[in-house]
C-alpha cells in the first residue's frame, strides 16, 4: 500500500467541508436541547462528517475522467487515488456512518441512508441538472443541523422522553418524578405517574400571577396596591396615583 494512501483519501473527503458539516450538526443539537449530550453530540457530529467524506469522495471517483483536464491536482485524477480504491473508502464511510447513527435512534438511521442515497444519486447523473443537482445540495447541506436535532431528539419544539428511573439526575428529580426543562419563564413542571416507567414530558406552563385587591391601609383611608403582586414598574405608578388622591 502507497504510504501517501491516507493523505489523499484525507484530501478527498474536503475537511473544511466536513467541518462546516461538523458545525451545523453541533448548532443544530445545542440549539434544539439547549443544553449537552456529549456522547449523542459527537456520534452525530462524526456521522455526517463520515456522510460528507463519502459524498466527496465518491463524487471525485464519477469524475476522475473529466477531472484530469478540469481538476489534474484531484488525488484521483492524479493517479494517487484509483477509482476503486476511492468508491471503496466512500462505501465503508456510509456503512460507519450509519453505524454510528444506530445509537442515536431509527430517525438518525433513516436520515442517514436518505442522505447516502442523495449524495450518490447527485454523483450518479443529478449533478448535470441545475436546479435538481442545487436544490440536493441545498437540502442535504442544511440537514446536518436536522440531523443533529434528531440526536438529542427535539425537532420542532418535541421533547425527547428520558426516563427518569434511569436518569433521574438528568431529570432533576428522584425516579418517579417527571420534570421537564424550558427556556420559557414558568414552562417547567413537575408531576408524578401512578405507575409504570417514570418520563420527562412537556408541562403547561404556570400563568403568571394576577394582581390581587388592593390593601387597605389602616388610619390612611388608602387603597395601596399589593407589591408583592405587580412589577416594579406597575407598582410604582399605581403607587404614585394612589398618593396623588385626597384623604378619606
Amino acid at each position: 500500500m502507497d504510504p501517501a494512501l491516507p493523505y489523499h483519501l484525507v484530501r478527498l473527503a474536503r475537511p473544511h467541508t466536513c467541518a462546516g458539516g461538523l458545525l451545523a450538526t453541533l448548532a443544530g443539537a445545542h440549539l434544539a436541547r439547549g443544553d449537552t449530550e456529549p456522547v449523542r453530540m459527537v456520534l452525530a457530529g462524526a456521522g455526517i462528517v463520515l456522510l460528507i467524506a463519502a459524498a466527496q469522495t465518491y463524487n471525485d471517483a464519477r469524475d476522475a475522467v473529466p477531472d484530469r483536464i478540469a481538476k489534474p491536482h484531484r488525488p484521483v485524477a492524479a493517479g494517487a487515488v484509483s477509482v476503486r480504491t476511492a468508491t471503496i473508502a466512500a462505501a465503508t464511510y456510509v456503512a460507519l456512518a450509519v453505524g454510528s447513527a444506530v445509537p442515536l435512534g431509527v430517525l438518525n438511521v433513516g436520515l442517514a441512508a436518505v442522505l447516502a442515497g442523495a449524495s450518490y444519486a447527485y454523483s450518479a447523473g443529478l449533478k448535470g441538472h441545475p436546479l435538481l443537482g442545487n436544490l440536493l445540495v441545498g437540502v442535504t447541506t442544511g440537514s446536518a443541523a436536522v440531523y443533529g436535532a434528531l440526536a438529542v431528539g427535539q425537532v420542532g419544539g418535541r421533547g425527547r422522553h428520558v426516563d427518569a428511573d434511569r436518569h433521574g439526575s438528568r431529570c432533576g428529580q428522584p425516579a418517579g418524578v417527571l420534570h421537564r426543562r424550558s427556556s420559557r419563564p414558568g414552562g417547567a413542571g413537575v408531576v408524578r405517574l401512578p405507575s409504570g416507567p417514570a418520563r420527562c414530558r412537556r408541562q403547561p406552563a404556570a400563568p403568571r400571577a394576577v394582581p390581587g385587591p388592593a390593601e387597605l391601609v389602616s388610619g390612611t383611608g388608602r387603597h395601596v396596591p399589593d407589591r408583592t403582586a405587580l412589577t416594579p414598574i406597575r407598582w410604582a405608578v399605581q403607587s404614585t396615583m394612589v398618593h396623588r388622591l385626597p384623604r378619606a
